[in-house]
Order: structure tokens, then sequence, then C-alpha cells
């Protein structure tokens, strides 16, 4: 883990509750003085650098040491045009694509793509904020969806193609 989001991040003092404190006290053993990196996700540029100063039974203290502006991306942009498939599928390798740096992936309903599924945003949101605080990546993964090949070919004119059919695309 590079750093964990917290709402309060960028405050002077940091109580550490719930899923992040069994996250970071249970799972990651961190014990009084160990230093952690923290986020807040409307300023997602700025790392904060806080000290574990002391832990209660269900709540951590940490005070902040530093902050600092660090901005962790891709020296080049990648946006995928994807067909829609379960969703199942894109999840497991949602977390390799953002590590990678892909800045967007546009899921297209194409002629035979699974269309009675939807893309779950909600939740590639999800898998991608906990991906960001492993990698250390300081910018969200962008979704959109598209009708169709023909307009996002039109959308994207510098598209280029991975088909691995038979038939050739005019």
């Amino acid at each position: 883990m590079v750093y964990l989001f917290n709402a309060e991040a960028g405050k002077d003092s940091l109580h550490v509750k719930s899923e992040d404190f069994k996250y970071l006290i249970k799972v990651r053993r961190h014990k009084v003085g160990d230093e952690l990196g923290f986020r807040n996700k409307e300023d997602i540029e700025r790392l904060h650098i806080y000290r574990l100063q002391k832990i209660e039974p269900r709540t951590a203290v940490f005070e902040r040491i530093s902050s600092e502006i660090l901005r962790v991306k891709a020296e080049k942009e990648l946006h995928i045009g994807w067909c829609v498939i379960d969703n199942r599928s894109v999840e497991k390798v949602l977390a390799s694509l953002n590590e990678t740096g892909v800045k967007k992936i546009t899921f297209i309903y194409c002629e035979r793509s699974q269309k009675n599924f939807k893309p779950d945003f909600k939740r590639f949101e999800r898998i991608l904020q906990a991906s960001n605080q492993q990698c250390g990546r300081t910018e969200f993964m962008e979704f959109a969806t598209c009708k169709g090949l023909e307009t996002f070919i039109k959308e994207n004119p510098d598209t280029k193609v991975f088909d691995f059919t038979d038939k050739i695309l005019e």
C-alpha cells in the first residue's frame, strides 16, 4: 500500500476508524511511530505523511508530519475501446490496466458483444480506488459507453483496432 484514501486527510490530526482501522492495525500491523501516506479524494495530488501516535481499541490517531504535491501518472495516455462483456471479466483485469496507466475505457455495444450486460461503473470505481492505493496512481481512470464501433472510430479517428476474427472491418 502506497497510501490510503481518507476524507480527513490534510488535517493536522487524523482519527482512523472502522474498516481502515482494521486494515492498518489488524491486517498491516502498524505500530506507534510508523509513518503512513494518506490522500484526500478532493485533493488527490497532495500526499500527506502521518505518524501513528496512539492506538485505542477502535481508533488510531495520526499526526501530520508533512504534505507535498506528488503526482503519479502515465507519461502517455491510452484510451481503450472495449466491446461490452460480463462485468466479472472486466473486473479481473481492471486493476492491471489501472496500474499500467490506462486513462479511459469506453465500453462499446458491438454486433457480437454481450448486450444484456451493463457496465457497473460504481463497482469499477471501488476496484480502481483500491488499485490506486496499491500502485500509488494519483488520477482515476475514466469510463464511457458508445453505441457502436463505427461511432467510436468516428469519435476517435486515431483508433487502432485489434480484431481477432476473420471478418475485416471496412
